[in-house]
């Protein structure tokens, strides 16, 4: 399918698109810069600012975000990935933009907000976001929170392809209570999948990251624990990523825990 530091600021990157961009409703030796391609996945004090402005613009931007849910009533009719710049390709920029978008009663969308992102992708994912049609919303006009992630590939470091990275979610039953009124997972609402940046491709780190989540009787992940880690770098993104899941659940009056795998695979290397 992304900086400076300041203190104990963190830098988050974003996460992976086919070489362009896809819309989410979320080798030891580096090859030469010429060589790679893009791919794209389509899934807010002043002693801070001062101190720690990566962090203070993390926390606006999570505000902005929840302040434009994901609408899970709307149904995407039809949605255009988004193009890597030559800019963004000279930068070798990943990472995703997340957008808040209107759509009308027609379904098609009359305005759209960056809400966060790499600057260098903001003009491809703004007009690959306005060419989105959606099902007529009965209650128009209405906002979303629409995302497209963009990552580079390069050559399979052995045989042949290119080092695109897959990987694949499993989420088991509740930990704690099997009875018949048990929390249950009946569906996923929003579930954009990890990144699996170029700099961890090209290091060849994969395998699987055991996490456990917490998720509350309205569906959201309140807290998730890494059980069994795989790396710093696809540890963060992954946690900073499930925490924005959302499920359909059965009706609980608590809150419930439930296991999450996050297979990491670079399918021109791991041929099964």
């Amino acid at each position: 399918m992304l900086g400076h530091r300041f203190v104990d600021c963190q830098h988050n990157l974003l996460r992976s698109c086919s070489h362009h961009g896809r819309l989410t409703m979320m080798m030891p030796i580096l090859s030469p810069p010429a060589l790679r391609s893009p791919v794209c996945a389509v899934f807010a004090s002043l002693a801070a600012m001062v101190f720690c402005p990566q962090r203070t613009l993390a926390q606006n931007a999570k505000s902005r975000e929840d302040a434009c849910p994901v609408n899970s009533s709307l149904k995407v009719k039809k949605s255009v990935r988004g193009n890597y710049s030559n800019e963004a390709m000279k930068k070798h920029v990943e990472g995703t933009v997340v957008m808040c978008v209107t759509v009308d009663a027609n379904g098609r969308v009359t305005n759209v907000r960056v809400v966060s992102g790499p600057p260098e992708l903001f003009q491809s994912s703004v007009g690959a976001a306005k060419q989105s049609l959606f099902e007529p919303p009965p209650n128009a006009p209405v906002k979303t929170r629409m995302e497209i992630s963009y990552s580079m590939t390069g050559p399979c470091p052995e045989g042949e392809g290119s080092d695109v990275g897959d990987v694949r979610v499993t989420v088991g039953p509740n930990l704690d209570d099997h009875s018949s009124t048990s929390m249950k997972i009946l569906g996923r609402l929003y579930q954009p999948l990890p990144p699996y940046p170029e700099e961890a491709r090209s290091q060849r780190h994969r395998g699987q990251l055991y996490l456990q989540i917490e998720v509350t009787p309205d569906g959201k992940v309140s807290n998730v624990r890494i059980v069994m880690a795989l790396g710093p770098l696809l540890d963060n993104l992954a946690v900073a990523t499930v925490r924005k899941w959302r499920f359909r659940v059965s009706p609980a009056n608590k809150p419930a825990f439930f296991p999450v795998t996050l297979s990491y695979r670079i399918p021109c290397l791991d041929h099964q």
